[in-house]
């Protein structure tokens, strides 16, 4: 019975467009398993380094979204071309405090994510999964090219004149011996002249360069998928679903408020035009001292008039609202008809208008008398007794 997997790996080619070069899984006690029926573990994809760049920023402590949105701009002045064509993943925080990062093409992380068979948990730069240990140099022959790594993040996949070029700049710059170590299938299998003569210790791999790579991908703290391509974890989709209902239900709560307050708003708005209708209905109607239903009792009083001259104040009403409806400032607060004559309360800009007022209704035959004045500091409170008068 086969061992679970621990996790599918898949190797992509160098082509463009890439394509899928090997497959397998990883069982639970570490065996390599060529295999190309992926299993229900997660999915891990090595890809080209030479498609990927290490550097150092100098950029603070920040994470989430501010973390990805700032990574980019502070690559700027060590990515050749457009910086909204990259993307940048972050690795580790160094002693001196700089940040470093890997960097590759976002067309990059496209083109892999659109050939692999489901989105991978991690996807890592093939030659930063060689074997490694300090003051040694990895190199494993993978076509007609090499992967090289000479540091725990420093690492390339390189022509075979790169690799001598290469080589020979990191074995003379080095603080001491550096022992280079070649992994291959075949220990028989020639190397270039250049590395022969730096007599490299030779690595067997036992099945294949994938599986190596693959048993050596859980150690290696690189993942290319972050930020915008950033891998959906175990669990993530249910806490999504989890917030969305919360976030749901905080939005019914909202409404029920908004929609309590409104109701509260409405009904002090209608309270407070109920007051308004009343106080103008005694102002109107100042013989009914308890107004209880105002439309009723208005049509009472203006029924109790006919017989009693409702035709005359009608025609009084009409001559008097024609001749001040169009004089500026002044406001009604009350009006009354009784003894054929109209009892007017009303508010006037200034006392000095009273006089233009009598006049002008006097002018008009109609009799005026000022019943109750009153100055105040913005105007005049003025009630007149008018009537038909003789013609």
């Amino acid at each position: 019975m086969p061992r679970p997997a621990k996790w599918n790996c898949v190797y992509l080619s160098a082509d463009r467009p890439p394509q899928l070069q090997a497959r397998g899984h990883l069982d639970t006690t570490g065996q390599w398993l060529a295999d190309p029926t992926p299993s229900s573990a997660p999915l891990v994809a090595l890809v080209p380094a030479d498609r990927c760049n290490v550097i150092s920023i100098e950029l603070p402590e920040l994470s989430g979204r501010k973390l990805t949105q700032a990574l980019r701009w502070a690559a700027e002045e060590h990515i050749a071309g457009p910086v909204e064509d990259q993307h940048v993943s972050p690795i580790r925080r160094e002693p001196d405090g700089r940040l470093r990062c890997v960097v590759t093409t976002r067309a990059a992380m496209e083109a892999w994510l659109q050939v692999l068979p489901e989105r991978p948990r991690r996807i890592l730069p093939d030659a930063a999964c060689l074997p490694w240990a300090e003051g040694q140099i990895s190199i494993a022959p993978i076509g007609q090219q090499w992967l090289l790594r000479w540091g725990e993040t420093e690492f390339d996949r390189v022509d075979e004149a790169m690799l001598e070029l290469l080589l020979t700049e990191l074995i003379s710059t080095g603080d001491h011996a550096t022992e280079v170590i070649c992994y291959q299938s075949d220990p028989m299998q020639a190397m270039p002249p250049a590395v022969a003569e730096l007599k490299p210790g030779v690595e067997a791999i036992p099945d294949s360069l994938i599986g190596l790579l693959a048993t050596q991908a859980v150690a290696t703290p690189i993942n290319l998928m972050h930020g915008e391509f950033a891998a959906v974890e175990p669990g993530t989709q249910l806490k999504a679903w989890r917030w969305s209902l919360a976030a749901g239900c905080s939005l019914l709560l909202l409404a029920g408020l908004y929609t309590a307050s409104e109701h509260w708003l409405l009904k002090q708005q209608s309270r407070q035009l109920e007051q308004d209708i009343v106080a103008q209905f005694q102002r109107v109607f100042p013989e009914i001292t308890r107004p209880v239903r105002p439309r009723i009792q208005a049509e009472q009083a203006m029924a109790a008039l006919s017989g009693s001259g409702s035709d005359a104040m009608l025609a009084l009403s009409s001559r008097v609202s024609q001749l001040i409806g169009g004089a500026d400032g002044i406001r009604m607060d009350s009006l009354s008809f009784r003894d054929q004559r109209l009892r007017l309360s009303m508010n006037i800009p200034g006392s000095e208008d009273i006089e233009l007022l009598q006049q002008r209704l006097r002018l008009n035959g109609l009799d005026v008398a000022v019943e109750e004045l009153q100055v105040q500091s913005e105007g005049a409170r003025v009630t007149l007794l008018i009537s038909a008068g003789s013609r």
